[in-house]
């Protein structure tokens, strides 16, 4: 917000740190809102600064839905699932990179599965070597699907 932590809520402040939200973000995806809503407004936000502005379809009489029915009319692309988000992107989902996995990886991904693993016992569970393992770690942080939390320590993301 661009006004002091101990300023009071007030509904006119919304506006303004929609616009900051609007601004901040790459793409901003309406689930539902009316026709006058700060919703809507943080869309036409979202639009004056060429973010791309995603919207679930509503049923006509769903009166939640009325803001999202006016976007796509106007300037949001309509969007029915997660991949409709990620193909504007050129991003594919954790379940669409997880089938392009090699074996390594998916053992590895399913190892971290319990938490914060060490890699000596990465390298035990999975009977490589340290310097066998680590290309394949890599790979998995470059996928943003594992993250190194220091001391040599692993974790999903």
């Amino acid at each position: 917000s661009e006004y002091p932590p101990d300023t009071p809520t007030e509904k006119f402040r919304f506006i303004a740190r929609n616009r900051i939200l609007a601004g901040l973000s790459k793409g901003l995806l309406v689930v539902s809102g009316a026709k006058k809503s700060g919703t809507f407004t943080t869309a036409e936000f979202s639009d004056d600064l060429s973010r791309p502005v995603f919207a679930f379809p509503y049923s006509l009489n769903d009166f939640s839905g009325e803001g999202c029915n006016k976007l796509i009319k106007e300037f949001a692309y309509l969007t029915e699932t997660p991949e409709d988000v990620l193909s504007y992107y050129n991003k594919t989902s954790k379940k669409e990179e997880k089938e392009s996995l090699s074996e390594e990886e998916k053992l590895i991904l399913k190892i971290l599965e319990s938490g914060e693993t060490h890699i000596d016992v990465l390298c035990e569970k999975t009977n490589k070597k340290s310097y066998e393992i680590v290309p394949v770690l890599s790979m998995l942080e470059i996928k943003k699907l594992i993250v190194k939390t220091g001391g040599n320590k692993y974790s999903r993301l």
